[in-house]
């Protein structure tokens, strides 16, 4: 999510992959940038296929390169161009065992990331780095379960490593608030329980039915928080420990691998239970499926918000900036608070002012409404909402997102 423009769909021809080894940087635009854009998709770069070398390409070149040991600018040059060509036939960049090298070297680290216990992390495809790409292969859920890494493989490996780079994200529960508080119980007790070890909380190797319910909860969390960990099996293994242990270092807590109070109190805190996909208001780090609602209303409007991933970032792009654009461009207007009480009505209107929606009134207590003295927010498809409080209060129209 860095670009904001208005999107147009285009068809765009099958290429190959550059045929001559240019200089290609931020600003470029032709059909090698289109062949670059491929490979670099190839790999899990999830790029529009423009021709337009842009800064969401320049990142991915340059994550692209650090992965490989090259020098990272975000340009690709000579070098750049004939790594990512070494997998053309699809052959090239495929990791076994016996390899060596850089490639398995990057690989090796990033699975060491995601905790899965490689041994020496030395460049060198031995069996225990087959045994591991086959725990991860596993954990994803994915049909090729061969010790193998070939281009879709190291593609899932950079995604998942490159995902949990970030600050805890938050979450939002709009359904089943009873079962969820109640699951919740059960893990606050279990976090808090001390095991045969003499440790509090749970932690690598826990088991038991009550533990795995609580389990499949924290790793249900860690996903939400943006450090998934692949299956949500309710086994306590070493992607989860590095997962708590990742949650744990971002939130300034000890970094220990195991859900002790303060760490599960924490994890908790980031789930919000909501009475609507606005209510409270969505904001900069939530990842949710009301926000995915919302970046989807936002590309409706032909407005670019990069991946429509259900996560409200605001690295200087993304859906703030499409908000921004879409608040410029008369189409969609910024969110204003309004006290209201349950019986406060109002119904839309045009951008002129004239009634809209056939002239239906709606009540401040119902539907995606926020409660009396929240902030109200219209869906996306909003236009100017006539607030029209009906205990004693003036009312005059304002405009919600």
């Amino acid at each position: 999510m860095v670009a904001i423009e208005r999107s147009r769909a285009s068809h765009i021809p099958r290429a190959a992959c550059p045929s001559r080894t240019r200089t290609l940087r931020e600003g470029d635009r032709a059909d090698d940038v289109r062949a670059l854009q491929r490979q670099l998709n190839a790999r899990g770069a999830q790029l529009d296929v423009d021709g337009v070398f842009g800064v969401r390409m320049a990142a991915a070149v340059d994550g692209f390169q650090r992965s490989h040991g090259l020098d990272a600018n975000g340009v690709a040059g000579p070098r750049t161009m004939a790594k990512l060509g070494a997998g053309r036939a699809g052959q090239g960049d495929l990791l076994k065992r016996g390899d060596r090298g850089r490639d398995v070297l990057a690989a090796e680290r990033k699975l060491h990331k995601l905790g899965y216990d490689t041994g020496r992390v030395d460049g060198v495809f031995d069996a225990k780095t087959v045994k591991v790409v086959r725990a991860f292969k596993g954990d994803e859920s994915g049909r090729d379960r061969t010790g193998r890494l070939g281009d879709a493989g190291q593609a899932a490996l950079s995604r998942a490593s490159s995902s949990w780079d970030h600050a805890p994200l938050r979450g939002r529960v709009m359904k089943n608030h009873g079962a969820r508080r109640r699951l919740d119980a059960l893990t606050a007790t279990q976090a808090t329980a001390p095991r045969a070890d003499g440790k509090v909380g749970l932690g690598e190797g826990d088991a038991g039915r009550d533990s795995a319910r609580a389990i499949c909860n924290v790793q249900a969390h860690l996903g939400s928080v943006g450090y998934g960990v692949g299956k949500v099996d309710g086994v306590f293994d070493g992607r989860t420990t590095a997962a708590v242990q990742r949650f744990q270092r971002k939130s300034g807590l000890p970094v220990t691998g195991r859900v002790d109070p303060p760490t599960w109190q924490a994890l908790q805190r980031t789930q919000r239970l909501a009475t609507s996909s606005t209510s409270p208001a969505q904001r900069v780090g939530e990842q949710s499926a009301a926000v995915r609602h919302t970046e989807r209303q936002l590309s409706k409007l032909g407005y670019d918000v990069g991946r429509v991933d259900g996560r409200f970032d605001g690295v200087g792009a993304g859906t703030p900036r499409a908000i921004d654009k879409a608040v410029r461009d008369g189409g969609v207007v910024r969110p204003i608070a309004a006290r209201l009480t349950s019986t406060s009505e109002f119904g839309y209107t045009g951008a002129d002012g004239a009634p809209a929606d056939n002239g239906v009134r709606h009540h401040a207590g119902r539907d995606w409404f926020a409660p009396g003295g929240a902030t109200v927010r219209s869906p996306v498809s909003g236009k100017v909402v006539e607030v029209r409080p009906s205990r004693g209060n003036s009312g005059h129209l304002k405009r919600f997102l």
